[in-house]
């Protein structure tokens, strides 16, 4: 009985990691323009293998940001820098779309397209975006689905970041990474 109860918890660590093996960032964002921050973001989690795939995002013409590129030029711009890594998909999820969808609307999404757990997707952004998430009531429902990786920019720091009250609750479901040189001149 007792070797027959090894066998299943060993089955079901086994399974678990197994499923467990592919987890998938989500980065979105409107990369208007793409710019070599985003670019080496992409390479550094794949190469520390925080996630095993990143799905790219793009907002859609409907997000309000002053010069937003034309969604058929952002599909484009993203899809020729990262068409050689099969690790990479460009998304047109968003840019389909005629409204500005709610970025958890957009996660459940990519949950159900990719038929994985709430915990297999791992959110990527800068810490411009946290900023953002923090000062609105998202974090917390966010946090509870998902975990994060964030980048610090110039004017986002870690520390300036968990300095958030709203961050410190969650604080366990983030994961801080150093700031990317190159990234925009909007730091």
């Amino acid at each position: 009985m007792q070797l027959k109860l090894r066998f299943s918890l060993f089955w079901a660590q086994l399974t678990k990691e197994t499923i467990m093996s592919e987890v998938i960032g989500f980065f979105g964002g409107a990369f208007s323009p793409l710019h070599a921050g985003h670019i080496r973001m992409v390479f550094e989690v794949l190469e520390k293998r925080y996630v095993s795939k990143v799905v790219m995002v793009p907002a859609s013409d409907a997000y309000q940001k002053p010069n937003l590129l034309p969604a058929s030029e952002r599909l484009s711009n993203l899809s020729s820098i990262f068409k050689w890594m099969s690790s990479v998909e460009v998304s047109t999820l968003d840019t389909s779309k005629s409204h500005f969808p709610h970025p958890l609307a957009t996660a459940q999404e990519l949950v159900d397209k990719f038929s994985c757990l709430h915990e297999e997707l791992i959110w990527i952004m800068g810490g411009d975006r946290l900023d953002w998430i923090a000062n609105n009531d998202d974090l917390k429902k966010m946090t509870l689905r998902y975990k994060f990786i964030i980048f610090e920019r110039l004017s986002f720091s870690e520390s300036h970041l968990r300095g958030y009250s709203k961050v410190k609750e969650v604080e366990d479901r983030l994961i801080f990474l150093p700031a990317i040189p190159f990234q925009d001149t909007k730091n």
